[in-house]
């Protein structure tokens, strides 16, 4: 993390973690332990920040094991849906991770997105998410079966 000081005197921070998030975890990545130390100290020194972390390298259910209260957010890459699945019984285990935590921040899940299969039906597939993450996120719309 840095500190500058700019000519108006208002003082900005900047912190740079090199990582993809282009990548499977295994690759690349910063360890959850270290990302979580870097949330601690930015959340430190600018206490009315939003910060939120997305953990490459934990599986989704268990990210929330890890999480402290101050951890306003979470991404993940892979919220484990299933449009096609009459069950959810992966999302459902992430959803218990996290209530048996308590943790209230806000739960980011990926769907169709990146190095995920193909989602055939993106609409079946953002309804049964909302059922267990606070917001449905979605990317490479190239790679989306739905799109024509």
């Amino acid at each position: 993390m840095t500190r500058s000081t700019e000519a108006s005197g208002s003082t900005a921070w900047a912190v740079r973690l090199r990582w993809s998030t282009c990548r499977p975890a295994r690759r690349n990545s910063i360890r959850f332990q270290s990302l979580l130390k870097i949330h601690q100290a930015v959340v430190g020194e600018c206490p009315d920040w939003w910060v939120g972390v997305n953990c490459l390298d934990l599986p989704p259910r268990e990210v929330f094991e890890h999480l402290a209260a101050e951890v306003a957010g979470v991404w993940v890459d892979n919220a484990e849906i299933d449009e096609q699945g009459a069950q959810q019984g992966r999302a459902e285990a992430i959803q218990a991770a996290r209530s048996e935590r308590g943790w209230q921040g806000l739960y980011f899940g990926g769907v169709a997105f990146k190095y995920q299969r193909p989602v055939e039906e993106l609409e079946q597939a953002a309804r049964l998410a909302a059922r267990y993450m606070d917001v449905v996120t979605t990317g490479n719309w190239t790679r989306c079966a739905c799109r024509r």
